[in-house]
């Protein structure tokens, strides 16, 4: 561009730019939709699909409601279609029913879904949780207890890496010298007298009171 002395040019014009191209600006518009997910929709363990009897009930941290295809076990069920439930490998069952699972040696099971195809029973730990029990994991067992302390069950580790129990050989009763280990291994390997104290003056929020134990040593404090 040629530009004389007597000639007063804005050159912040775009009119006087060599090469003038209009800039279009466009604002992409993101909308946000919000899908309900399906409550009755349920991550659970490939395993239930693999198991050979219908007597076990695996314990579950994953699974967000507890759940059999024994239509045995209910003591109430309502028979409605709720949804799916989807396996480890992406497989899906459906819902066929809820209702109340009633199993000798087993606490009453609400809501409990029925799922159809499925082979084994799952026990939910988080529906155990907001109901009161506790459940305590160690290397070979687990034991589910009572809001007050007291052991409910007791269930073994399987060669599958998983921890259930069996229907046929669940029993209520606990033997003391079982109670008094499961606080010791709770509280972190505490002695066994101090355990009897704490029980006695109530210092523990459900620990029971506790006797003695017959054997005053475990295996991994020796």
């Amino acid at each position: 561009m040629h530009v004389s002395r007597n000639e007063n040019i804005d050159l912040h014009d775009p009119r006087n730019s060599r090469a003038h191209v209009p800039k279009t600006t466009k604002k992409a518009k993101i909308v946000a939709k919000w899908i309900r997910k399906n409550e009755n929709v349920c991550h659970v363990a490939q395993i239930a699909l693999k198991a050979n009897s219908s007597n076990f009930w695996y314990l579950d941290s994953g699974c967000s409601r507890h759940m059999t295809g024994n239509k045995s076990f209910f003591e109430t069920l309502v028979m409605e279609e709720g949804g799916n439930v989807t396996f480890g490998d992406g497989s899906k069952r459906n819902v066929v029913g809820k209702g109340t699972i009633s199993v000798p040696g087993l606490p009453s099971l609400s809501n409990a879904l029925f799922v159809d195809g499925l082979k084994a029973n799952l026990i939910s730990i988080s529906h155990l949780s907001d109901e009161g029990y506790s459940v305590l994991f160690s290397k070979d067992y687990c034991s589910i207890l009572k809001p007050d302390g007291q052991t409910l069950l007791k269930g073994m580790r399987s060669s599958d890496n998983c921890y259930c129990l069996e229907a046929s050989i669940v029993s209520n009763h606990v033997s003391m010298d079982e109670q008094i280990e499961l606080w010791h291994e709770r509280l972190g390997h505490m002695n066994f007298r101090d355990l009897r104290t704490l029980g006695k003056f109530n210092c523990v929020r459900g620990l029971p009171k506790l006797g003695k134990k017959a054997n005053g040593i475990c295996g991994p404090c020796q």
